[in-house]
């Protein structure tokens, strides 16, 4: 078995270098935007399954290159899924939990409901969704949120990173959007997973799908744990989105109902806070390769 994975760099990409059945191909060898490139590698790739792991991940940076984040979000991903199309081949794609407008429920979001992304990533992403559904590929779309590990920029990393590096006293924390941490190890785990049964299975699979950590919480609650297993005495204060300005919109509820996904493939939701300890003392040690 041979899982072809777009990505080299990221969090999730890098995951799944761990496991032996990974052949990971990006940058320089292969750009994502060199589609007839991609088209190439994927043909003579003799893989079992392909696993899209790279994006176009900068929130407020998409607001200004718009054009470039659906390039990579949107359109590249279609080009992909109809590759796998063409082989005959299972095709896994991660999206975000940022294609909701996060505004309009206070429960979590069902994969079946409509999609109003508030932003120029959660509109590329979207794209991206639309452009594999098209494709009549035999595809799953694992939409996830709030994705961290040892590796590159992401929440827990940042914390750390301003508890440790610049003293910080006290730390402000946005109190009022909620959603799922997910750790970047268990969202690998569950990709393989889903290509595996992707090959074998004669049953319906392909669709959209929720995977998230649990229990969903706040960023504000997410940096008081942080903080708490660092022992720093750091002071965490919430404030608003409104206080916090950013760029680009935040969905206030990123919450994702994960129930589809846990029947169809019998993968439970992480317990993302059994995983913070773990990262922290890689980013302690400088285990981050």
């Amino acid at each position: 078995m041979r899982i072809l994975v777009f990505g080299v760099n990221g969090q999730l990409a890098r995951e799944l270098a761990k496991y032996p059945c990974v052949y990971n191909v990006g940058r320089p060898d292969v750009d994502l935007l060199d589609f007839d490139k991609c088209k190439d590698r994927i043909r003579r790739s003799n893989a079992s399954a392909i696993i899209n792991a790279a994006a176009y991940t900068q929130v407020d940076l998409a607001e200004k290159e718009n054009e470039l984040a659906e390039l990579i979000n949107g359109e590249a991903p279609g080009v992909l899924a109809t590759s796998a199309a063409e082989t005959g081949i299972p095709f896994v794609h991660v999206s975000t939990d940022y294609v909701f407008d996060g505004f309009t429920q206070e429960k979590p979001w069902s994969p079946e409901q409509r999609s109003e992304p508030i932003n120029a990533y959660g509109r590329s992403k979207l794209l991206g969704e639309k452009r594999i559904a098209a494709t009549g590929a035999n595809f799953v779309i694992l939409r996830t949120s709030w994705v961290f590990s040892k590796f590159g920029r992401n929440f827990v990393r940042s914390i750390y990173e301003k508890a440790t590096t610049e003293n910080s006293a006290e730390l402000q924390v946005v109190a009022d959007q909620c959603g799922g941490p997910t750790p970047a190890s268990s969202l690998a785990s569950a990709c393989i997973a889903v290509a595996m049964r992707l090959m074998v299975s004669d049953l319906p699979l392909a669709g959209t799908y929720h995977y998230a950590g649990y229990p969903d919480t706040t960023w504000f609650e997410f940096a008081k744990k942080i903080i708490r297993e660092l022992d720093l005495g750091t002071s965490v204060t919430p404030v608003s989105s409104t206080e916090f300005k950013t760029t680009a919109s935040r969905p206030l509820n990123s919450s994702l109902n994960c129930e589809s996904f846990e029947t169809a493939f019998d993968i439970k939701r992480p317990y993302w806070p059994d995983h913070v300890k773990p990262t922290l003392d890689s980013l302690r040690n400088g285990q981050t390769t």
